[in-house]
């Protein structure tokens, strides 16, 4: 395997560093003596998703390895937003003294109350509803962050993040200050898919960080990171802690008081909830003091010539009609997974990745891929010779369905690997017979594509 591996870069404007990425060949990978389980695999609870069972809309065999895109449906979750539309048609907080508008309110605020206990946050009022992760972590930078980060402050963000946690830091780094330079954008090293301790433990030491904001799991390494010790680590040196959780959320446990993260954000549609609907947990103190970025009704107390009173946290960041059918759908999925329960949720990914991980691990080429650590049922990975895409639309025509790119991880790629890659990632109702579907396809797609690359 060829790849170009970078060490400590700075741009014309010393704003990016990017520090040297570890890389694990297949040569390191086969050090591992990891035995997989030889029985057969079933999927949890695979009856309650009613796509998986269909034979027409060219759903027929369908074998979906894109879980960490979205995630598919259960019954439960379907049901509930259907109830709610043709039962509690009503909107929320309207004060029309009616019977159904009280039963609407109460639905989805127990919605809210569901996610926060599915968290262990201390109440519902932490709970804040949004469009998903991106809106959460675009909330948080241009609020938070544009009240609180001043020209000589710096944000850290391993290089792992997904462009919805980097990009929004950095719009408001470039308003702050006026130039980026001000406001500087650290990036941490990782190790093993592990955020390097030592190395941000220099970085907080030598820069004036104001907030870390990091993936509690990236969705191309995979790797579950220890955020209870980084946000420790952190705090230690006055640093606060944003965690993206939209690959996490509802197939690991969540605990945000024993993590002490001062921000979560999570997504509706990877934990088997409807789209369009995710929530950010937040330390209320943290946004006692913030004016709304979005304004408009159900978030104020008075209104006058002269000015408002807003409501208190979350509702004075909820204006206008909320998401209220997500909203209930999203607490049916939080009832689902509790009724599967997340350590056999956990322990179900675990076995079906290794399983997999040791069907493939002679064919391709993988990226620091330790069996040994925490990780999520996510393997992205390369084939010598077949271009990534090509794999990809070939296993489509079986109805396969991977994904292939950067995922919205450009500077991963950038750094760590050193091309796109093609990404299979497995959810609770994936089985072991689909994944030797996809190996026996994987076998085949690679004799087809070899040859028409001229790499034989």
């Amino acid at each position: 395997m060829t790849c170009i591996t970078n060490s400590l870069k700075v741009d014309n404007k010393n704003n990016l560093l990017f520090l040297t990425p570890l890389i694990a060949t297949k040569e390191v990978l086969k050090t591992h003596t990891v035995h997989h389980p030889v029985e057969k695999i079933d999927g949890l609870a695979r009856d309650q998703f009613k796509i998986l069972n269909r034979n027409d809309h060219g759903l027929k065999d369908l074998v979906y390895l894109n879980n960490a895109t979205t995630t598919h449906k259960p019954e439960i979750v379907l049901e509930a937003v259907y109830d709610y539309y043709t039962t509690h048609n009503f909107s929320v907080y309207r004060g029309s003294g009616t019977h159904h508008d009280q039963i609407s309110t109460s639905i989805y605020e127990n919605a809210r109350k569901k996610i926060a206990d599915f968290v262990n946050a201390l109440d519902s009022t932490e709970i804040l509803f949004t469009s998903g992760v991106t809106e959460s972590l675009n909330f948080v930078s241009n609020t938070w962050g544009l009240k609180y980060l001043k020209r000589d402050d710096v944000v850290l963000l391993p290089f792992s993040e997904h462009n919805s946690n980097l990009l929004p830091w950095r719009n408001i780094c470039e308003k702050v200050g006026c130039t980026i330079e001000h406001v500087k954008v650290s990036v941490c090293l990782l190790k093993n898919g592990k955020v390097d301790l030592e190395d941000l433990r220099h970085l907080l030491e030598s820069r004036k960080a104001k907030i870390l904001c990091c993936g509690h799991s990236s969705n191309v390494v995979g790797v579950v990171q220890d955020l209870k010790t980084i946000t420790k680590l952190a705090h230690q040196y006055g640093c606060y802690v944003l965690a993206d959780a939209a690959q996490t959320v509802g197939k690991v446990k969540i605990d945000v008081q024993d993590m002490d993260v001062d921000f979560l954000a999570g997504s509706g549609h990877k934990m088997y909830g409807p789209t369009g609907i995710g929530f950010l947990y937040f330390k209320k103190h943290l946004l006692e003091d913030l004016e709304p970025q979005k304004t408009g009704g159900g978030i104020v107390k008075e209104v006058t010539f002269e000015g408002c009173e807003y409501l208190d946290a979350p509702y004075r960041f909820e204006a206008g009609t909320p998401p209220i059918a997500q909203a209930i759908g999203l607490g049916a999925a939080v009832d689902f997974i509790n009724s599967v329960g997340i350590d056999k949720i956990q322990g179900h990914s675990k076995k079906l990745l290794l399983y997999l991980y040791e069907k493939v691990k002679d064919m391709v080429t993988l990226y620091n891929f330790d069996p040994k650590l925490e990780r999520l049922p996510i393997l992205a990975f390369n084939v010598e010779g077949v271009d990534p895409f090509d794999l990809c639309s070939l296993l489509a025509t079986k109805n396969i369905i991977t994904r292939a790119g950067k995922h919205c991880a450009n500077i991963l790629h950038k750094t760590y690997y050193c091309t796109n890659t093609i990404r299979v990632s497995l959810a609770m109702y994936n089985n072991s017979r689909e994944i030797d579907i996809f190996v026996d396809a994987l076998k085949d797609a690679i004799k087809t594509l070899k040859p028409l690359n001229g790499a034989i």
